[in-house]
Parts: C-alpha cells; structure tokens; sequence
C-alpha cells in the first residue's frame, strides 16, 4: 500500500475517535479556593456512550493494523503511549444556564430602565448585553438597582469602557468614549492611516528589540517550550497585550477606560496596568506558546481560564516543587451560527452593534446562536482549519488543564489578575459576535 492511503488511515483512526473521547464530568469547585494537584486530575472515560465510541475504535485499529506500514504503526505507538493532560469540563464556561440567563436578563431590564430614565434615547446592543452575560451576578444586581458602577460611574458609561477595552484588546482603538462626550467620534482616513502607522512601528520596534529580561524569564519558566503544546522555539506571548501600555499615550488611553473593568470584578486592574509605561511587560504577563496558537489568539479563537492558586510541596514535575502554581484551563472559543448573516449590506450594523429588543426574545437568540467550538477538525467556512495538536500528537481541547509555577506569590496572583480579565474580553467578544478568523477586522 502506498503511503497516502495510510497517512489517511492514520488520521481516521487517531484524529477522528480519540479527538473526540470526552472524560467524564468533574465536579464544579469554587475558582478562588486553592487547587492540589493530585492524581485525581486525570479522568477516565465511562459510560453508554464511550462504549460505543470504543468499538468505532477497537474496529478501526484491526483494520488499521492489517494495512499500515511500520512507519505508521511506531507513530501510533507514540501516540497511545503519551501521556495524557489532565482535563477537566465546565459545560457553563461560555453559555450559562436557561435559568441564569433569564435571571440575568431579568436584571437587564431593570438595568436598561434606570438608563433610560436619564438617558431616553439609549439602546441596547449586543456588545452590552454580553457584557452583562459575563458580569458577576453579584455586581449585576448592584448596577442593575442603582444605575452606577460606584459613585462616580453611570451604568451606560462603564458599558462602553468595557466594551472600549475588547476591542483594544484585539488591536482596534477607541480614541475616546465620545459616545457620550458630545465629541464627534468619527475617524478621518488620514488619521486613520497614522494611527495604523504608528502601531506598526511600535511593532517593529518591538520586534527589532533583543530578548529582554522578563522575555527570558517566560521561557525559562516553561523550559524554553510551548506551554500548550510542548513545540520547541515558542514565543513569549503578552496575556494582556504589550500595546495596552506599551506607550505613554496607549498608558493614558487605557486609564480612560479600564474603569470599565469593573463590571467583571472588585479588582486593581487599574493600578496593575496603568502605574506607568510598559507597567504589564513582565514575566508575570506572558506565556510561552508557538506561532499558530499566537496567531489563533490574537483572534479570539481561544482563551485560557484561571482556577487558582496552589502552593506544591512536591510535584512529579520538579519544575512545580515548591513553587505557587498558577492552574489554567484551556478554551476553544464557540462560533455563532448567525456570523454569516451580519455585515452583508452597507447599512447594516456590526455584530457588536445590532440592537438588542429586550422585550422579544433577543437576548436569548444571543446565547442560542452560539454553536460549536473553533479546535474541533471541522474545516471553517471560509476555507482552512482552526486546530492545535501537541507533540503527541494529540489534539488540543477545551478543558485540558496547564500549570505555570512561580517562586513569589505575588508574580503568581498578578498572573491570575491578567488571565481573569483576559478571561471576560475574550468571552464578550465571542458572545457578541466580534470572533471569526480571518475577517476579525469586519466584525470588531
């Protein structure tokens, strides 16, 4: 047999069943208690369904072994000898429950009453109406009674800050929040082209620039591979991006808006990112990942969650001993089912900015038409795919669990702050609709 055919064997038989094996649930836990790393991470598979799943596989293995050359045979040896990342699931991470949501919304009422009563002409868009999916409920109730974020911020204010900081965060400025400055918020061609320009040079720079300190530290922290992937030669990749304050004028650009920041949280994301120039270009703000991974990213199409923080007397992995572990679970972003059908005509309104009418069942079309998730194999509509494998090579899923260690609490707490508000950006504009690769400039 010639070497196509079982190339194509091998993908059938290693992506197509064990991509698709799922571990069993593990129960939820609160995110701010510590996490031991334990045996226990690593679950098994059981029940009806992986049975069936087993047999598709105990069939497809005989038929492999009978017409493999040995070439393939050793790679499938490696593959079922590799070990396995411990994974663990939160079906809630991205859509909520029915009855949160209708809770929430219930409370998005209210909130968009108090607006109006100030403010008769407000409307609700996608982009807030994700926000507030991803409000701590909690805060949620506060804004919603009130009308305020704290004494000094209007509701429809903060919503705008936040909604300011997502698209900062994927590289689209807002040069103000004149929405509700009176200021004409329109943007010349000429300007811009220079802003354009500016956030090019300050790239080349960047990349002109010898490996600093803080760089070296990332990688030496993740033995100098990917932490995702295992792959030689990563990059160290700000978790929240270089550009936020890579720059006096970027700095004070941020401290207009971080305010926005919280609605997801009682946090000092101020003081953390805008104390000063380059204030987050720090060890403690990178991780260490390969080109692919970046560049997916950058789009959105992935995201990591912080589940805490745990001290490691002793670790199989020296590289965790004794150290504070900050424990991170990877994401797949979801798609939107509905992304096809915004944008088409000149006058039609981003996804972000589409008019959300509380009173028909919008809101929950919102969380309806969010379908599967990017990493899955399936090719993109719009040609090529949006995967990841590992060294084994296994490919990357939703829920495997990565940890970064660190020999000062402090780093690792401050490590846990820029992941959680990377966590909420990235998940607001996935629920608005502002994810798709390769046209991520048409929707954000």
């Amino acid at each position: 047999m010639t070497a196509a055919p079982d190339n194509e064997m091998l993908e059938r038989c290693i992506s197509a069943p064990l991509g698709d094996l799922e571990p069993t649930e593990s129960t939820p836990s609160d995110e701010n208690a510590d996490t031991a790393l334990t045996s226990s991470d690593i679950r098994e598979t059981k029940g009806p369904s992986a049975t069936v799943r087993l047999d598709e596989i105990h069939e497809q293995l005989d038929r492999f072994l009978e017409s493999s050359s040995l070439e393939a045979k050793e790679g499938l040896l490696r593959l079922l000898t590799a070990p396995l990342p411990p994974i663990e699931r939160d079906n809630e991470a991205i859509v909520p429950s029915v009855e949160e949501a209708r809770m929430r919304l219930g409370l998005t009422k209210m909130l968009q009453d108090s607006i109006r009563q100030r403010n008769p002409g407000w409307r609700m868009r996608a982009t807030d109406l994700s926000i507030i999916y991803t409000m701590p409920l909690g805060i949620l109730r506060e804004v919603a009674s009130t009308g305020m974020l704290g004494p000094d911020h209007t509701a429809e204010h903060a919503l705008e800050a936040a909604a300011n900081l997502v698209r900062e965060f994927f590289g689209k400025r807002s040069l103000s929040l004149s929405r509700f400055s009176g200021e004409d918020a329109s943007v010349t061609p000429e300007r811009k082209r220079e802003l354009e320009e500016e956030e090019k040079e300050e790239e080349e720079r960047e990349v002109r620039q010898p490996r600093s300190r803080e760089v070296l530290k990332c990688l030496y922290r993740e033995n100098n591979v990917c932490l995702f992937t295992g792959m030689i030669h990563p990059k160290a990749c700000h978790i929240i991006p270089f550009r936020f304050n890579s720059t006096s004028a970027n700095t004070e650009r941020l401290r207009a808006s971080i305010f926005g920041a919280g609605l997801f949280g009682n946090r000092d994301w101020d003081s953390l990112l805008t104390r000063g120039r380059r204030a987050s270009d720090r060890a403690w703000n990178m991780l260490a990942m390969n080109m692919n991974l970046e560049a997916f990213w950058k789009s959105g199409c992935w995201a990591v969650k912080c589940l805490g923080i745990s001290l490691v007397p002793s670790s199989p992995d020296v590289r965790l001993t004794g150290k504070h572990v900050v424990k991170l679970r990877f994401h797949w972003m979801p798609r939107r089912h509905d992304i096809a059908r915004w944008g088409q005509q000149p006058d039609q309104p981003l996804p972000r900015n589409r008019e959300i009418d509380l009173e028909s069942e919008d809101g929950l079309t919102l969380l309806n038409d969010i379908g599967d998730s990017f990493g899955d194999g399936k090719a993109e509509k719009s040609g090529g795919y949006v995967a990841a494998f590992n060294t084994s090579p296994l490919r990357l899923i939703s829920g495997q669990i990565f940890y970064v260690p660190f020999e000062h609490l402090e780093d690792a707490e401050r490590m846990k702050d820029v992941v959680d508000l990377q966590w909420v950006l990235v998940v607001v504009a996935s629920r608005e609709g502002a994810i798709a690769p390769q046209v991520r400039d048409r929707w954000l």
